[in-house]
This record gives structure tokens, C-alpha cells and sequence, in this order.
């Protein structure tokens, strides 16, 4: 991840997109427990960056949505 920020100028953006993952009983089988750890992973390093602001969040919750859905983040590149 630290290259593809690096690589991002000032003003530019970086889209994140992630599974809704908050119902972990349906995220059990092994490949799911990964992409679960990973997103975590890769969403906690593009929060504490210091050079990269958030500037809109996706909604969490979508309306008729029972059990599949994405959550983003869009940052802006500052420093």
C-alpha cells in the first residue's frame, strides 16, 4: 500500500472499496476470513496515514439491502 500512496500527488484521490464484513457468522469460510482481515488491514493502515484526508464516506447501511454490501472511502492525497 505504501507505494501506491507514495505515488499519489497532492490533489489527487484514492478510491477505497470494501465488503460490509460486520456479520462475521456469514464471513466463516477460509477465503472469507481472509478478505475480513485484509480490508481491516488495508482500511486501518489508509486511516492513520497522515498525508491522505477523507473527503466522503459511502453509506453503510443500504436501503433493501439484506445481507451483501460495500462500504467506501474516498481520500485525497494533502502532503
Amino acid at each position: 500500500m505504501a507505494p501506491i500512496i507514495a505515488s499519489l500527488k497532492p490533489g489527487q484521490q484514492l478510491l477505497y472499496v470494501r465488503p460490509l464484513t460486520e456479520g462475521a457468522h456469514n464471513w466463516e469460510a477460509s477465503w472469507t476470513q481472509l478478505v475480513r482481515r485484509r480490508a481491516a488491514q488495508w482500511g486501518a493502515l489508509l486511516a492513520a496515514d497522515p498525508t491522505l484526508k477523507p473527503v466522503f464516506v459511502a453509506p453503510h447501511n443500504y436501503r433493501g439491502a439484506c445481507c451483501v454490501a460495500d462500504s467506501a472511502v474516498l481520500y485525497q492525497k494533502v502532503a
